[in-house]
């Protein structure tokens, strides 16, 4: 009887620790947007971008005694209004994003929706692919079977490999993985299985992707905002073009 009174003192000590820590960020994040709204006819970007960075990196260092979907469901909220800012994206880009996708998928691994836009955003906006499909493994490798839906993120993450990083063996076994997770999730005749198959067995016949990879990268190029990565894309599209 006293053990059992003991794990729930346990227990609620935990949650109010929790409950505590996640008030002190509200009023921390509080104080930032009444500054940030004070800022509002002269907005200072940049500035902004450091205070939400220095708030995200606070977030990931205090425990979540348990809540860790909790606290991803608030990471991913964050990270639709910090993506949805167009005017502020303009000036400073999507850096944070993988800060985002990390963060989330260190608490939640089985969070398949939002892994959905993280990835897209990461790849196509931020312009970091491969760290999306690092990302993506960290997360597949996770108990992959109990991922709702794991055959889309096999899916995403060969779409990655293929037209961003060229890697065509990666890509084949990502489709592979896909079409082996739908048959288990909709059965052999689903035609998710089917096209997941038919794009592996392309992959099988070594096409070449140059072309896809070089379309793929201009698209990313008007929204990197720092000039030594873009510059860094511009180098790899003329190795490309070189080919």
């Amino acid at each position: 009887m006293w053990f059992k009174k003991s794990i729930n003192l346990q227990h609620f000590t935990y949650l109010v620790t929790f409950i505590i820590s996640t008030i002190a960020i509200i009023l921390l994040q509080g104080d930032r947007y009444q500054k940030v709204a004070a800022e509002i006819e002269n907005p200072d970007y940049i500035k902004q971008e450091k205070e939400l960075q220095t708030a995200l990196n606070l977030r990931r260092i205090i425990p979540t005694f348990g809540f860790n979907n909790l606290v991803a469901d608030s990471f991913y909220l964050e990270f639709v209004q910090y993506f949805g800012d167009e005017t502020a994206r303009k000036a400073t880009g999507y850096s944070l994003t993988s800060e985002y996708f990390s963060a989330i998928s260190e608490r939640d691994p089985q969070f398949t929706e939002a892994y959905f836009t993280l990835s897209a955003a990461n790849s196509m906006y931020a312009g970091k692919a491969e760290e999306t499909v690092n990302l993506m493994n960290q997360i597949l490798q996770t108990t992959p079977q109990k991922i709702e839906n794991s055959h889309l993120l096999w899916t995403l993450k060969a779409i990655d490999e293929s037209i961003f990083l060229g890697d065509i063996q990666a890509a084949h076994y990502s489709y592979s993985q896909a079409a082996k997770s739908a048959r288990q999730q909709h059965g052999k005749t689903s035609t998710v299985v089917t096209l997941n198959q038919e794009k592996a067995q392309f992959l099988a016949t070594k096409p070449d992707t140059t072309e896809a990879q070089i379309i793929a990268w201009k698209s990313v190029l008007p929204h990197v905002v720092k000039e030594n990565e873009k510059q860094a894309i511009r180098d790899y599209i003329k190795a490309l073009e070189g080919k």
